[in-house]
């Protein structure tokens, strides 16, 4: 038998023990084939999958990234930056993506990844087109009508972002990431009921720590009377006591929960024992939150000559109220005393937001997600 053939026989040994999801076998069947055939690059493709499916992504990149130094394709260089956009390397993956496609022209996975990481860098526009294209290239992929949503969402264009919700629901009805972001679209609206409904919805199909808590927060924007604020705030406590007790875990409170219990504030009752409640319970479930850098232990004496560095982050910095309230704090800030830094997520170009580069010494955008 010749040695190209034997190759191709154990590739698809181990692809087959990947759809087994027998992951370890795939793995060890890779790992022979390498020790003869080193840069063989569906043996490092095949491994990498399975090394993702193993949950070690680190190692999966490495072997993403040696299959396609040995011959670049489509499919590895969209998994590659796949991982990078979850490292936050945007730039990286949006190369890989552009790869991928400029060697398969539509190849709507790789469109459906490029658009995400888009968003994630702060582009919607440039998004919002590339997720149409992938659309028009796979209608039935719900990822995609997922991603999709996430940008209208993000744009404020709820109508649409709903329906885009509701097509991967109709192509996936166990697609609980879409029920989610169907949950988020009502919580938007002031739909606490319905957002609600949505939430509970998707923790059916699958455990979700953060949505939980995501969840526990949610109140009624403008409450048809004091008994339905009551209810909330009550069962607001019983939730965040409920969480406190299951031990949840949450790796990125800002990513993965994104909201606060903002309405309590409206409601004209003290708030402190229920924030502090809440507080104790991110730092249970997220202990890096607890973290301190050892030189903020003491308090900041200064030097002479240097100016002590202040950072102001939001995704209001324009005519919104909070920009209204902040442009004259930033702009009148001594600059003999301070250096101020703007980390601004949801880029806007008005007359309020110039003000705010202008009078920044340092701007910067940054992701929403």
């Amino acid at each position: 038998m010749p040695a190209d053939v034997k190759v191709e026989a154990r590739i698809q040994i181990a692809a087959k023990y990947l759809d087994m999801m027998q992951w370890s076998e795939a793995e060890t069947v890779c790992h022979a084939l390498l020790d003869d055939h080193p840069a063989q690059p569906d043996a490092l493709y095949v491994l990498a999958l399975a090394e993702l499916a193993l949950s070690r992504p680190q190692e999966a990149q490495a072997h993403l990234a040696a299959s396609i130094e040995a011959e670049p394709r489509p499919e590895p260089l969209s998994d590659l930056g796949k991982l990078l956009k979850e490292d936050g390397r945007f730039d990286e993956a949006i190369d890989c993506f552009h790869r991928a496609l400029e060697l398969r022209p539509g190849y709507a996975i790789a469109l459906n990844n490029l658009g995400d990481a888009l968003q994630m860098k702060g582009r919607p526009d440039e998004a919002l087109a590339v997720l149409e294209q992938a659309v028009a290239h796979a209608p039935d992929l719900p990822e995609i009508h997922n991603n999709l949503g996430v940008v209208l969402r993000d744009m404020e264009q709820l109508d649409a972002a709903e329906k885009s919700f509701n097509q991967a629901i109709r192509l996936r009805p166990e697609f609980a990431e879409a029920w989610s972001n169907l949950g988020n679209v009502a919580a938007v609206r002031g739909d606490t009921q319905r957002a609600r409904m949505h939430y509970e919805k998707s923790l059916a199909i699958g455990p979700n720590d953060a949505l939980r808590l995501r969840m526990a927060t949610l109140m009624p924007g403008i409450p048809s009377s004091r008994e339905e604020v009551q209810t909330a705030r009550d069962r607001f406590r019983n939730d965040i006591r409920q969480l406190t007790e299951d031990d949840i875990r949450i790796a990125d409170p800002l990513k993965d929960v994104g909201t606060t219990p903002f309405y309590l504030a409206y409601q004209g009752q003290d708030d402190r024992a229920d924030l502090e409640m809440l507080a104790a319970l991110y730092r249970q479930a997220c202990p890096s939150l607890s973290f301190v850098a050892p030189h903020c232990t003491s308090p900041y004496r200064g030097a002479e000559g240097r100016r002590i560095k202040i950072g102001f982050q939001s995704p209001y910095f324009y005519y919104h109220t909070i920009g209204r309230l902040m442009e004259g704090l930033i702009r009148l800030l001594p600059r003999d005393r301070f250096e101020v830094h703007l980390f601004a997520s949801n880029p806007k170009s008005d007359d309020m937001a110039k003000s705010f580069e202008t009078h920044a010494d340092h701007h910067c955008w940054v992701p929403r997600s």
